[in-house]
Order: C-alpha cells, then sequence, then structure tokens
C-alpha cells in the first residue's frame, strides 16, 4: 500500500529516495507490531526478513533486509543484489521486526532493469547460490526463466507444479528445513 502511494506521486522509479524506502520498511515493522499488539503473541513470534524489488522500464530498486536473497539477470550474467546477511551466530539473521531493525536495510537503486528477477527465501539460498564462488547457480534460474518464457501464453501450472514437486523432495528437504518461497519475474519486449 505505501509502495503504490509513493508510485502515484512520482514521475518513475528513478525518484524513489532512500529515505522512501526506508518509510516503507518502517511501514512493514509497524504493521507487524500492531498485529503482535492485536492479537497479544510477542513481536519475536513474528520474526521475518524482507525483501523487495520496484522496478519499470528504465530503473530498479531493490531492498532487503536479512538473509534470503535476489537474483538478477541483466545480460546473459545472473548476479546476487544482496548476499544473505547472517547475524552473529550460524543459523540466525536480521528481522525486520528487530529493534534496530533499519540498521540492517540494504537498498540499491539502478540506472537500469533486469530482463530478470528471482526472490527467494533463505530455504532456498543454500540451493540457488554458491557461497564458496559468491555467485548464483546459473543452472537453477537459466531453465526456470526459459520455461516462463516459452509459455508466456499460459498460466504456467506445469511449471509451477514441477517446481513444487521439486522443492518439497526429500533431498531437499534434507538440505533446509525452512521455509522455500520462490518468486520470479520476466521482462517481456513491450
Amino acid at each position: 500500500m505505501h509502495i503504490l502511494a509513493t508510485l502515484r506521486q512520482i514521475p518513475d522509479v528513478s525518484h524513489i529516495t532512500d529515505t522512501m524506502i526506508c518509510a516503507w520498511i518502517f511501514a512493514a515493522h509497524n504493521a507487524i507490531a500492531e498485529q503482535a499488539e492485536t492479537s497479544g503473541i510477542p513481536l519475536k513470534e513474528y520474526a521475518c526478513t524482507l525483501i523487495g524489488a520496484v522496478i519499470d522500464d528504465n530503473h530498479a530498486v531493490y531492498f532487503q533486509i536479512g538473509d534470503g536473497g535476489m537474483v538478477i539477470r541483466t545480460k546473459e550474467e545472473y548476479e546476487t543484489i544482496f548476499w544473505p546477511e547472517q547475524g552473529e551466530y550460524a543459523n540466525t539473521t536480521y528481522f525486520v521486526t528487530d529493534d534496530a531493525f533499519l540498521d540492517h536495510a540494504r537498498i540499491v537503486c539502478a540506472g537500469s532493469s533486469p530482463k530478470e528477477i528471482a526472490l527467494f527465501t533463505d530455504g532456498l539460498q543454500n540451493l540457488v547460490l554458491s557461497f564458496s564462488a559468491k555467485k548464483a547457480h546459473a543452472g537453477f534460474f537459466k531453465p526456470l526463466f526459459d520455461a516462463i518464457r516459452k509459455n508466456r501464453d499460459n498460466m504456467l501450472m506445469d511449471l509451477s507444479l514441477h517446481l513444487e514437486q521439486f522443492l518439497n523432495r526429500s533431498d531437499i528437504n534434507d538440505r533446509s528445513d525452512d521455509d522455500k518461497t520462490l518468486v520470479l519475474a520476466v521482462r517481456f519486449p513491450g
């Protein structure tokens, strides 16, 4: 809601500032805190990371708090925007629900927009990123984006079903006990 309100007030994404993005993040924090207060459940029980992107034809802004990640393809390379941020100890990170959440907000404003973008939670990061090489696994992303491009006019039900089956395989689940959320978007020539 806050992002849409901002977009309605500016000519394009290039006019988005870090201050605007921090306001969005602050609004997300406050909405979660309100829900926690309403439900009577401690805020720490709502701990979550935040990953977002706003893209138009010529510009993009990316923001993140915590682990998980974002991969884009601008030319032929897949690259990470932010590397998953780990906390002080193994298997810890930072959350939008933390007291000092804005201290861990990472923001990039880019003067170009990607051809493809993937946002994913920490349950997928060990599968889709090479931590030793600090790179995205093109072999994971390329077939998915190719399938989207080939099936532009349908609902991609086959791809969704195959991806769900793949991510629920026992050998994949053995590598992660976290949630596995994946959002893919492709820019079509227009």
